[in-house]
């Protein structure tokens, strides 16, 4: 009998790590107990389902994560906390995924070692357990350099406004981001660029 050697096409690396790290999400946050920042996203939210966008900022000057927990908490039914772990399990994922897609474009046969660095690694994964903001950054900031590979492949305006507001969604996270316009600015992101050398690209 042989043995088929190509794997359906469903199962991928980019879907391996999507799945595979919802899995470990869920595992760490079996038995966990929430941290320090994470009460105050979570009060902060219950602020703003409460009093809006006013009363969120008057208890963290930097809201927007815990709006997002406040809308998902409200869309799906589910407590405020329990509602903060699925939006940071879904950004960690999507980061994941990402992170491979981008290698995948890049240098597709290493494609399945990227999965297993970034479902492995301990920098990515040894605070799932807790509500942080950096995923949320991390997920748009790994969106922002897939779409920056696309827009290399194929540049064009409207690509290079995605780049930038995925920049821009990932400094709602962490505003330390904000710089970084900067360098995602449209005189930097033009799909006419011209380069020293006198070639476009």
């Amino acid at each position: 009998m042989m043995i088929p050697t190509r794997l359906p096409r469903w199962l991928n690396p980019v879907a391996t790590a999507l799945a595979g790290s919802l899995l470990l999400s869920l595992v760490a946050r079996l038995g966990s107990t929430i941290n320090r920042d994470g009460m105050l996203y979570i009060n902060t939210a219950q602020a703003f389902l409460d009093g809006g966008f006013a009363a969120a900022k008057a208890s963290f000057a930097w809201p927007f994560l815990s709006i997002g927990i406040a809308l998902v908490s409200k869309l799906t039914g589910l407590g405020l906390e329990n509602a903060g772990y699925l939006l940071n399990a879904l950004f960690m994922a999507g980061a994941c995924a990402l992170m491979v897609a981008c290698v995948v474009r890049r240098a597709p046969e290493l494609a399945w070692w990227s999965c297993l660095t970034v479902l492995a690694l301990p920098g990515f994964n040894e605070y799932r357990n807790e509500l942080l903001r950096e995923f949320g950054c991390w997920f748009f900031v790994m969106l922002a350099c897939w779409l920056a590979l696309r827009w290399e492949e194929k540049p064009s305006w409207p690509g290079a406004v995605a780049i930038q507001l995925s920049v821009g969604t990932a400094a709602l996270s962490a505003q330390r981001l904000w710089p970084c316009f900067r360098h995602c600015s449209p005189g930097n992101c033009s799909p006419h660029r011209v380069s020293s050398a006198g070639r476009t690209w």
